[in-house]
């Protein structure tokens, strides 16, 4: 089984195959509805096809770090197909992050020549489709007068969460594209990124308190009420949280998502 690159001439059966398992592949489907197959500027389209020219696998690697590797790699699909995709990515420079269902991901990264990851987070996949009542917190689209509070706030995020730094070096105006603000007697105290948008759903990520307004529910209270105006024009809400983090998981079941699949995080 070789790994075929995919252009516009395969939407509909790319389409077809993502959307067999639409909570998983939200990113994914995400990425494709807002860019195609096609734009090398925007990452690249792999697949992997059986005998019967059916799509058993396939993986989005975004565009070139400094590197040369693939920012970010999402795969789906058959296990034994994601390792020949991953193979095919490391052939072109690798890719320096990994995120997704935990199988496809863990036989991504096998194909990737198995490099050691200074991340190798588990991860659970949650989704919701109602939000339950209750305390809301004052949100608004992140503004360029937003810059520096949510660049620090996202750096802070990752530093907990995954224990990395991560340079931003984005424009300002990406950069707080999707961002979030959550206010609180009128000053920010809540972040999160709205980091895909399509017919699918919506995928939340990056979700971050400032430390002097915890054991408050602000967390809660802005993650309900980003939910409930993301399910205004959306089936679903997904997110995925460290297995481990505990505190987190019952807030986010709290306002009403429910675990569905694992899935993983894993940095070079």
């Amino acid at each position: 089984m070789d790994a075929t690159p995919l252009d516009e001439s395969h939407t509909a059966i790319a389409r077809d195959f993502l959307f067999a398992d639409p909570v998983a592949n939200v990113f994914l489907i995400g990425i494709m509805e807002r860019w195609g197959l096609g734009p090398a500027q925007t990452g690249s389209w792999w697949g992997c096809f059986g005998s019967k020219g059916g799509l058993h696998a396939l993986v989005y690697g975004g565009p070139a770090d400094q590197c040369g590797r693939a920012s970010i790699a999402v795969a789906s699909g058959d296990p034994e197909s994601c390792v020949v995709l991953g193979n095919a990515l490391l052939q072109r420079g690798g890719a320096a992050w990994v995120i997704g269902e935990q199988a496809p991901s863990d036989a991504l990264w096998l194909g990737l020549g198995d490099p050691p990851a200074r991340v190798h987070s588990n991860q659970t996949l949650m989704c919701a489709t109602r939000a339950t009542p209750g305390q809301t917190l004052e949100l608004r689209e992140a503004q360029p007068s937003d810059l520096v509070w949510v660049l620090g706030a996202a750096s802070a995020m990752l530093k907990e969460d995954l224990g990395i730094s991560k340079p931003q070096v984005l424009p300002p105006h990406v950069a707080i594209a999707g961002e979030c603000v959550g206010l609180h007697e009128g000053e920010r105290v809540f972040r999160a990124k709205l980091a895909t948008s399509c017919s699918a759903g919506a995928q939340i990520g990056g979700i971050w308190v400032d430390p002097r307004h915890r054991h408050l529910g602000l967390g809660r209270a802005g993650t309900r009420g980003m939910v409930q105006s993301l399910l205004e024009t959306h089936a679903r809400v997904t997110l995925h949280v460290r297995t481990d983090n505990l505190k987190a998981i019952r807030c986010y079941e709290s306002v009403g998502f429910a675990p569905v699949r694992a899935f993983r995080v894993m940095v070079r």
